[in-house]
């Protein structure tokens, strides 16, 4: 003595099934659906919103804004750092002295075609070189200060 059933409803649970498919009630068949089937419909479904296309390209002209002000801010940033090196010719002793103090390690123009690095101590050169002392020109007479150079005699006593 059993009640017909309605179609499409499945014992005591009376959950919808699947047209097309027997035997899975519906939420067991979404819940086995492949979880990229579903987020593809998800996204189908906000596409077809309106304005969702208008704000993704709101979206992309705001990276691509923000990308031209990035590069324009880096090549102000190397434009600043490549300035030319500082000519020795044109400071005073004093100031050629406390320029090479204050940063450890300085490069400056010596003549019109030549150049070196001049240091505050050994401790600015590297493993092989030692500091050695050296004059330059300057605007107000030869000044005295450091270069990296071969050690002339080793001790080896």
């Amino acid at each position: 003595m059993t009640k017909a059933q309605p179609d499409g409803i499945i014992g005591r649970n009376r959950l919808p099934m699947v047209r097309g498919f027997t035997g899975l009630p519906q939420a067991l068949s979404d819940h086995l659906k492949p979880c990229w089937q579903g987020a593809r419909d998800d996204r189908d479904a906000r596409l077809r919103e309106p304005g969702v296309k208008s704000r993704k390209i709101e979206m992309f002209r705001k990276t691509i804004h923000t990308a031209v002000a990035a590069a324009a801010v880096l090549s102000f940033t190397v434009a600043a750092g490549a300035q030319g090196r500082p000519d020795a010719r044109a400071m005073s002793c004093e100031q050629v002295q406390l320029m090479i103090l204050d940063r450890g390690a300085v490069v400056l123009t010596t003549g019109q075609h030549t150049y070196d690095r001049y240091v505050a101590s050994t401790f600015f050169c590297s493993h092989p070189y030692v500091a050695q002392p050296d004059s330059i020109a300057t605007r107000d007479g030869w000044c005295p200060v450091l270069r990296c150079g071969y050690r002339l005699f080793e001790d080896r006593w």
